[in-house]
């Protein structure tokens, strides 16, 4: 089982574009776990997808992070998608996953890990820079 202390021993990366800012919070539609800053432990998968673009390194100091369960083969997390799915029936007027990482961070979560097939996703649900520390900033 992962825990928030194996979370905050663990490297995350985040490929970005240049001229942009790593942490800032996307509310893209494409993102399948809603809004945040996402970043994966694998530093490998999307590299060849990111040409000229910036790698950043953090090490987490999660406080309060939403976990889910290993889920080893379906991507998108069976647990993540049993609780949206869940939140959106229960009769609210929000209908989406921004709208449930919006439920997530108002109940006082920080960040979502997301263990996938390609790794381990942390998405931050706001930049609170007391949440991580960089240990690598720059041009791939």
């Amino acid at each position: 089982m992962i825990s928030k202390e194996l979370i905050n021993q663990k490297t995350f990366y985040r490929y970005y574009p240049a001229h942009s800012s790593a942490m800032t919070v996307s509310y893209e539609g494409m993102n399948k776990y809603g809004f945040g800053i996402y970043f994966l432990d694998n530093s490998l998968y999307y590299a060849d997808r990111y040409h000229h673009a910036n790698l950043m390194a953090i090490r987490p100091n999660l406080k309060n992070p939403k976990i889910y369960p290993q889920s080893p083969t379906r991507i998108p997390n069976s647990a993540y998608l049993k609780e949206l799915i869940k939140f959106i029936s229960s009769g609210s007027h929000r209908y989406g996953r921004n709208d449930f990482s919006q439920h997530l961070l108002d109940s006082g979560y920080d960040s979502i890990v997301i263990p996938e097939p390609r790794g381990i996703y942390l998405i931050f649900l706001k930049n609170d820079p007391m949440l991580y520390t960089v240990i690598f900033d720059g041009r791939t």
